[in-house]
């Protein structure tokens, strides 16, 4: 019996493969945990992609169909050929665009939404189509009582109606992957904290996690404010578009009177002409401002040996005519030659002079110096300041700088235009305004213009 005690009072031997088997597992199942919850995290990661995708889509949709019907009007108002690229745009794109948001969903309700706007986009296209050709045809009569008739309207309106549901519910499918996305991370930082590697491992997650909704944040912002430029858009456009189209209308009503004399008649037609001619600026604009957000900006034709000096002397003889009772005065120093696009160029110089002229105070100074490899344009003016709270949004689409503009203001794109025609070029675009300087905008452009 003593020979046998120490056998019952030795080590015992097998309790270390055991612990060993266990510190494997325990590190295998550690290493299984992590590859499920990278390949949730994976997995979330590519729903919130397919989702922020189908948003941009949708949104896509809308623009295109609405830009196609503003081309379509801008046609019809001027008929210029060259408005009817959104509708030359809208026609090849759309198809693409639908059967891409197709693939993206998986909602049988959402497909259904879809297949909805994409039958009433058709039949929009097809509308505008047939305006188009009325209009080619020289019956613009017919092509505006087409427009007025409401058939185009209600077909936009049900296709707007669809895609805004669809947007509506993508956004509920966003949101609901998301709070799944914040389940599935709760309980691996959960296991990972009980296991002692909690701490690292939320870090990294919450960090992969709070990336995609700072993303989502970003673009709903964005969605945001994109919603809210076309709705500024809409109600600018139908208040600035409503004071030439009455004169239109009087116009018109002068001429049919019975026994209107020939003088009469005559300021009716010169009124007729302004109004156009108003209103063909205001398409103009749009069509610019248009090209300035989306695509590949606002066109540009470069040509060497342009003399920006000449543009802006040109720009002034004819504001002097429209404002005789007005100085501008002129200045140049150094070589004003480069490789721009000197109309485009006038076209700034003309927004940035008639701003000066209509809201500031003498003198109205424009200055062109050549200074190396640079040229600057500096448009200079007295009188009140732009208000500094007005001055971060300057530049933005249908801002004006002064309260109070007046009725001619315009739709409040010209500085927005400016800038992009500027910064086509190369260039910069800036201010300053303070109330001992006055107003002073300064373009600088780079001798040799933009590169491609």
């Amino acid at each position: 019996m003593l020979a046998s005690d120490p056998v019952r009072d030795g080590p015992s031997r097998p309790k270390v493969p055991r612990l060993a088997l266990l510190a494997a597992a325990a590190v295998l199942a550690l290493v299984l945990a992590d590859l499920v919850s990278l390949w949730q995290l994976f997995s979330s990661g590519r729903g919130f992609e397919r989702a922020e995708e189908e948003e941009l889509l949708l949104d896509r949709l809308r623009i295109e169909l609405t830009d196609a019907e503003t081309g379509e009007r801008g046609f019809v108002l001027t008929g210029r050929q060259s408005y009817l690229e959104p509708l030359e745009r809208a026609e090849k794109r759309l198809p693409r665009d639908l059967g891409r948001a197709a693939q993206l969903t998986e909602n049988p309700a959402q497909r259904r939404r879809l297949a909805t706007f994409a039958q009433l986009a058709a039949q929009k296209l097809a509308d505008l189509d047939e305006t188009v050709s009325l209009e080619r045809a020289g019956d613009s009569r017919t092509a505006l009582d087409r427009i007025e008739s409401g058939v185009g309207k209600a077909l936009m309106d049900g296709a707007k109606a669809a895609i805004t549901t669809a947007r509506r519910e993508e956004g509920r499918i966003l949101e609901r992957r998301s709070t799944r996305a914040m389940h599935n991370l709760l309980f691996a930082g959960a296991f990972h904290f009980s296991a002692g590697l909690g701490v690292v491992w939320l870090a990294f997650a919450l960090s992969a996690l709070s990336r995609d909704l700072r993303r989502r944040e970003l673009l709903e912002a964005d969605l945001l404010e994109a919603a809210a430029l076309r709705e500024r858009f809409v109600g600018v456009l139908g208040h600035d578009l409503r004071t030439p189209l009455a004169a239109v209308k009087i116009g018109t009503s002068l001429l049919r009177a019975p026994g209107a004399h020939d003088g009469i008649r005559v300021k009716a037609v010169d009124a007729i002409a302004r109004s156009a001619a108003r209103m063909e600026n205001m398409v103009d604009q749009l069509l610019d401002a248009t090209r300035a957000g989306v695509g590949g900006g606002i066109p540009i034709a470069p040509r060497p040996g342009t003399d920006l000096s000449k543009v802006v002397a040109a720009v002034a003889d004819e504001l002097r005519l429209a404002h005789p009772e007005r100085e501008i005065r002129l200045r140049l120093l150094g070589d004003p030659v480069g490789r721009w696009d000197g109309e485009r160029l006038g076209q700034v110089a003309s927004n940035l002079l008639g701003n000066a002229l209509r809201h500031g105070e003498p003198p109205v100074v424009a200055e062109v110096r050549g200074e190396g490899e640079q040229v600057t344009l500096e448009v200079r003016n007295g009188g009140q300041p732009i208000p500094r709270e007005l001055l971060p949004s300057l530049f933005h689409p249908f801002r004006r700088g002064h309260a109070g503009a007046g009725r001619d203001a315009g739709l409040g794109l010209g500085l927005y235009i400016c800038k992009a025609l500027v910064e086509a070029h190369g260039g910069s675009l800036e201010v300053r305004s303070s109330e001992g300087e006055g107003t002073t905008f300064r373009a600088r452009l780079p001798r040799e213009g933009p590169r491609a």
